[in-house]
């Protein structure tokens, strides 16, 4: 039989901030006139996404699907577009295409990148062949982020003055905290969550925020894992899996990366009972990680 889905802890529920409510958030840097549209309908990924593209200088819209994509789009000018593949209502490839058809009668062309969590040359053929400018493999990293700019926007950044020595210079920085975290990461039990390396990519001050998140979207994924297993739905449970392996991997949980893998693996055209057995699996990881996380958070709060 499976598993109950843990029960919520009140100490470590916690609302998405308000800058990531509703379809139409922003995010905005002190004197930047660039824009970016980020089309991801995780909320912890974009949080994740936004702190970055902050840090580098750029206001940030933030939509939720690919029709409010294509309303964005067509409001402002943006520099850059991040466009998630899989969104419900309408995914990033068909979004891409309608901006694509769009700009045939203007002569424009923005830029897309695509954000995607698997890393399958012929997912970066579909990206391509869609009208996508460029691919990243999520969780996006500030190193790729400051690659992808140097790659394809003029600089300096306005109102931030950073150069390409700059963007590199921030580049390295992220490399060698990323380093530093991997060789301390056994002190904080990185088989579980690597503690460490969540400190270094975003921030001490980000940490307590970032994990309450997790928790919250991945007990709201498991419920509707849950739901999708006793409906037999397949198709909903692929793309449920497929979410939390995005979440899992933006804040180091690389166990439950790995079995959520599994699992939207198993439920494409594996066995019920091999669903059902990466389920479990999956499920006794997220009770560690869920026992690690809250005993984090209050650690923090004495």
């Amino acid at each position: 039989s499976l598993a109950a889905i843990p029960t919520e802890n009140e100490e470590v529920e916690a609302a998405v901030p308000d800058h990531l409510l509703g379809n139409k958030s922003e995010q905005t840097v002190p004197g930047s006139d660039r824009w970016v549209l980020l089309a991801e309908d995780n909320q912890v990924l974009q949080d994740l996404a936004c702190r970055q593209l902050n840090k580098l200088g750029f206001n940030v819209k933030v939509v939720n699907n690919g029709k409010d994509a294509l309303i964005a789009a067509s409001e402002r000018e943006y520099c850059l577009i991040f466009m998630d593949c899989q969104m419900p209502e309408m995914d990033g490839f068909e979004a891409t295409l309608e901006i694509r058809r769009g700009e045939a009668s203007t002569g424009k062309h923005v830029l897309i990148v695509a954000l995607t969590a698997s890393a399958m040359p012929s997912d970066r053929e579909k990206c391509l062949e869609s009208g996508m400018d460029d691919y990243l493999s999520k969780p996006v990293r500030l190193q790729q982020l400051c690659e992808i700019i140097k790659r394809w926007l003029p600089l300096p950044i306005n109102g931030t003055n950073q150069t390409a020595k700059e963007l590199a210079l921030l580049a390295n920085q992220n490399n060698s905290a990323s380093d530093n975290g991997k060789s301390k990461a056994g002190e904080d039990h990185a088989e579980v969550l690597d503690l460490n390396s969540l400190r270094q990519f975003y921030g001490e001050e980000s940490v307590e925020e970032i994990l309450r998140m997790f928790l919250d979207e991945a007990k709201d994924l498991f419920d509707k894992i849950e739901q999708d297993l006793k409906n037999r739905d397949r198709k909903q449970l692929v793309a449920s899996a497929h979410q939390l392996k995005g979440v899992s991997a933006a804040v180091h949980t690389s166990v439950m990366n790995t079995l959520s893998l599994e699992l939207e693996r198993a439920a494409r055209d594996g066995p019920w009972e091999d669903v059902e057995s990466w389920y479990e699996k999956l499920h006794s990881q997220f009770t560690l990680v869920t026992k690690f996380v809250e005993t984090s958070l209050n650690k923090q709060s004495c």
